[in-house]
C-alpha cells in the first residue's frame, strides 16, 4: 500500500486484542539524528491516534551490529528504553498494529505537525514544530541506564564547570560538501568564527565543538586553544564520506557511531547557547533543549540556503 494519507494496519497475531499497537519501523539508512527525528514523528502520530508505540531500527540499520548486542537485535534498544511496556517481539504477535514507515505516511504526519502545507525541505522548521516533537520525546523517550551513564561520565570528564556558560557549536563537514539536492548549503568554519567570537564577548567562557570533520576540529583548536572543548574518543572523517559509512576496525563501530552523535546532541542541549548550521544534529539539540523545558539564551542558526 502506498499514498501519503495511508495508514497501514497489520494483523500479526492474537495478543493485545483491545489495544492499538503503533510500530515505528525505521528502515532508512540515514544519520542517527535523522533516524531519531523519524522516531519522534512516529511518536507524534501514535499519540494523536491513541496508539501504544513500539520502536524498531530494522536489522540492516547502519547502526546495527552483526551479532546481538546487549541482548537485543534492535539497535534502538542499544541506546534507549523501549517506548512502552510492549516489547518488539510482542508487537509482532499483536492483533492490530499500525505500522509507521516513512515511505507512505511521512507527508501526512508532516502536515499534522506543520498544520499546513509541507515545506520542500526537511531542514526548514519552526520552534513550534520542534516543540511538538519535544513534547512526545519527553513523554516516550528515555535513555537506558548504560547510555545515561556514558553521557554523564563523558560530561564530567570533559568539563566540570557550569555548562550554561558554554556555547555549543555544531558544524557538519565530510559529505556535506557534496552539494546534495534538498540539503543545506555547507556553512564553513570562517562563517562560524565571527558568531563564536561574538558569543564569547557576551559572557560565554568555553566553546563545545561537535563535528564529524577532523580538519574542522584542527582549525577550531588553532583559533580557540584552551577555550575549546571537544571529545577525543570520536571517529571523525578527513575526506568527503559520511562518517556513518566509513569502515573502521574498532569493536562495535556501528553502535559507537550512534552513541557518539547521540552524546553530541545531548551535550549541545546542555550548553547555554548554540551556534549551528541547518542539520539533523542541531535540530535534535534544540528538540532536547525544549524537552527539558529550557531554551537557549543565545542561538544562531546559520542558513546559507538549500541546494
Amino acid at each position: 500500500m502506498t499514498g501519503s494519507d495511508t495508514i497501514l494496519i497489520r494483523h500479526y497475531g492474537e495478543q493485545n486484542k483491545n489495544r492499538n499497537v503503533y510500530l515505528i519501523r525505521i528502515t532508512h539508512r540515514a544519520g542517527f539524528c535523522s533516524a531519531l527525528r523519524s522516531v519522534q514523528r512516529g511518536l507524534f502520530d501514535a499519540d494523536n491516534l491513541g496508539g501504544v508505540p513500539v520502536v524498531e531500527f530494522v536489522p540492516n540499520s547502519i547502526y546495527a551490529e552483526k551479532e546481538p548486542l546487549f541482548n537485543t537485535t534492535n539497535p534502538f534498544e542499544y541506546y534507549f528504553c523501549q517506548t512502552s511496556e510492549i516489547s518488539l517481539e510482542e508487537a509482532y504477535h499483536s492483533n492490530r498494529v499500525f505500522v509507521f514507515e516513512e515511505s507512505f505516511c511521512l507527508p501526512r504526519i508532516e502536515r499534522d505537525l506543520i498544520e499546513g502545507d509541507v515545506n520542500s525541505s526537511a531542514y526548514i522548521v519552526t520552534d513550534d514544530y520542534l516543540k511538538k516533537l519535544a513534547k512526545v520525546h519527553k513523554k516516550y523517550v528515555t535513555l537506558n541506564e548504560r547510555t545515561q551513564k556514558y553521557i554523564s561520565d563523558s560530561v564530567q570528564s570533559l568539563y566540570s564547570g557550569d555548562w550554561k556558560n558554554v556555547i555549543g557549536v555544531h558544524i557538519r563537514g565530510t559529505d556535506f560538501l557534496h552539494k546534495w539536492k534538498e540539503h543545506p548549503i555547507a556553512v564553513l568554519p570562517e562563517d562560524y568564527f565571527p558568531e563564536i567570537d561574538n558569543a564569547l564577548n557576551t559572557g560565554f567562557q568555553q566553546v563545545f565543538l561537535a563535528t564529524d570533520d577532523e580538519n574542522y576540529l584542527t582549525l577550531f583548536r588553532e583559533r580557540y586553544g584552551t577555550k575549546l572543548l571537544s571529545f577525543d574518543d570520536v571517529c571523525r572523517g578527513t575526506g568527503e564520506i559520511n562518517i556513518a559509512f566509513v569502515e573502521n576496525e574498532r569493536k562495535h563501530h556501528a553502535y559507537l557511531n550512534g552513541l557518539e552523535v547521540l552524546r553530541d546532541a545531548y551535550v549541545l542541549a546542555r550548553c547555554g547557547g548554540l551556534i549551528a548550521g541547518l542539520s539533523q544534529v542541531s535540530m535534535q539539540a534544540r528538540i532536547l533543549k525544549f524537552s527539558q523545558c529550557e531554551e537557549y539564551r543565545f542561538i544562531r542558526i546559520l542558513d546559507k540556503g538549500i541546494y
